[in-house]
């Protein structure tokens, strides 16, 4: 953050990813503008059973309540530092979360530690009690958007995704529903296009 900062992205990855690597995928957007933030899930894990592969978790069933929790402070003093000395009114604020960062970003919104103007959630599920754990007056003045693939496995393979979207629609109808030809992964390209269809 430096006195031209105007916008500031909290980006969450998914299940068994590294906060180094994900942040690969915002690149382009970095300028002396824009500052990018990119926290890591708390929680370290072996993705194989070689040893050699390794990633993050933002929770797991297991003490799963305390997990929340311990996000939630970690995330909302991470925001706290970051804006330290700025007034959250003169920054636009984004959040994106993918995958298990989709549902991390719902909790926090729902926490209301943090003010948003832009959401976008991608490929991800929404945590249990989503419907009655954000305000939707509050939803409605954010700019809201849920993104993913045609040919992405977790949703592809539901058996009815269809009715998954439409739930989503029921639950949070001011959010903007884009779907791309792609897989499981974000897409630098279509983040673009659902930035620009955002603002106009």
């Amino acid at each position: 953050m430096t006195s031209k900062t105007r916008h500031v992205w909290f980006c969450l990855h998914g299940f068994g990813q590294l906060a180094r690597y994900f942040s690969r995928k915002f690149t382009d957007f970095a300028d002396e503008e824009t500052c990018i933030v990119v926290p890591e899930g708390l929680s370290r894990l072996y993705l194989n059973g070689a040893y050699d592969r390794v990633g993050a978790s933002w929770l797991t069933r297991e003490d799963r309540d305390v997990e929340i929790q311990d996000f939630l402070a970690y995330l909302n003093g991470l925001y706290d530092h970051i804006l330290a000395g700025r007034s959250p009114e003169t920054l636009q604020i984004n959040l994106l979360g993918f995958s298990q960062g989709a549902a991390t970003a719902c909790r926090w919104l729902a926490n209301e530690h943090i003010r948003v103007d832009r959401l976008v959630l991608w490929a991800g599920f929404f945590p249990n009690g989503f419907a009655d754990m954000i305000d939707p007056a509050r939803l409605a003045t954010v700019d809201a958007h849920y993104v993913y693939g045609r040919q992405d496995e977790y949703i592809r393979d539901m058996p009815d995704p269809q009715a998954y979207i439409d739930q989503i629609q029921r639950h949070a109808p001011g959010l903007r529903i884009t779907a791309y030809e792609g897989g499981h992964r974000v897409e630098p390209a279509v983040l673009k296009e659902v930035l620009r269809s955002g603002s106009t």
